[in-house]
């Protein structure tokens, strides 16, 4: 079953109108990495996931990859932010890092000529972070403006509120509010920051790679120069199991619509009968 990189790596290619061949994956300790290969690409892509669900609750295990997911650009090595991100600029790339389900995803993109420059500043900013007090200041002052923004967003609020009506705190699904995160984003600083960096660096990495064999021999190598040893973690699996039916109102004063979501769990495993048809 294709992961979902790979099959954005795979779309990535089909809107290129690239036609890849067979993904192939090798699978170390350390990593899985699976190569959608072309032997003459305009463009590089490369995705690199990591689970960081470590059976903590979601404010705990979120918060500081919602500050690290942009002070990770903030400047690494020599390079300020606007250095490092003028550099990107200048070579047509770009590196993203994402969060969802307190999963991490970090990408690359750049064209067949720039790719060794961009593969190298990735390993800067995965190695060298500088975490710079003021750039850390501005991070958090925008990232509470836009909590602030949010707070007007009533179809998110109705989404939040559904999943975390299903599920629980550790769980991989629930979601911390935003009162919580605006609370809370001060107490993030350098020190989380390094903490957390380095459970993503020993962590199992997933990578997919769509380029040719050589720029993936190339990534390959810079992934095992950025990854530490990894260290597992054996998580409990939560038992899921049905709630009663309630309603959850949450008023946001200067909206006068009404969004609204409706779910319910279902407490399925890949051995009922009824699994096949999800």
């Amino acid at each position: 079953m294709f992961r979902q990189a790979e099959i954005d790596c795979w779309n990535f290619y089909r809107k290129q109108e690239i036609i890849p061949m067979i993904v192939t994956t090798k699978t170390t300790e350390n990593y899985s990495f699976a190569i959608v290969p072309n032997s003459a690409p305009r463009i590089v892509v490369a995705y690199i996931t990591a689970d960081l669900h470590k059976g903590g609750d979601s404010l705990s295990e979120y918060l500081p990859w919602f500050v690290l997911s942009e002070a990770l650009r903030g400047g690494c090595g020599t390079l300020s932010r606007d250095a490092f991100l003028d550099k990107l600029n200048m070579l047509g790339s770009s590196i993203s890092i994402s969060v969802s389900n307190r999963m991490v995803t970090v990408e690359l993109r750049s064209t067949a000529e720039t790719f060794d420059k961009t593969a190298a500043l990735l390993k800067l900013m995965l190695t060298e972070p500088t975490f710079d007090a003021s750039e850390l200041k501005r991070i958090k002052s925008t990232l509470k403006n836009e909590l602030e923004d949010a707070r007007e967003n009533s179809k998110m609020h109705a989404e939040l509120g559904l999943r975390n009506a299903l599920w629980g705190n550790t769980d991989r699904r629930h979601s911390p509010t935003i009162d919580q995160l605006a609370g809370s984003i001060g107490n993030i600083g350098k020190k989380e920051l390094d903490s957390n960096l380095k459970s993503f660096r020993q962590s199992f990495w997933q990578i997919t790679f769509g380029g040719s064999n050589e720029q993936a021999k190339k990534f390959e190598k810079i992934a095992n120069s950025v990854q530490m040893k990894v260290t597992e973690v054996k998580i409990q699996p939560q038992v899921l199991l049905n709630k009663p039916a309630r309603t959850v109102f949450h008023e946001i004063p200067s909206r006068q619509n009404i969004d609204f979501a409706i779910g319910a769990s279902l407490p399925l495993s890949i051995h009922d009968a009824d699994f096949p048809a999800l």
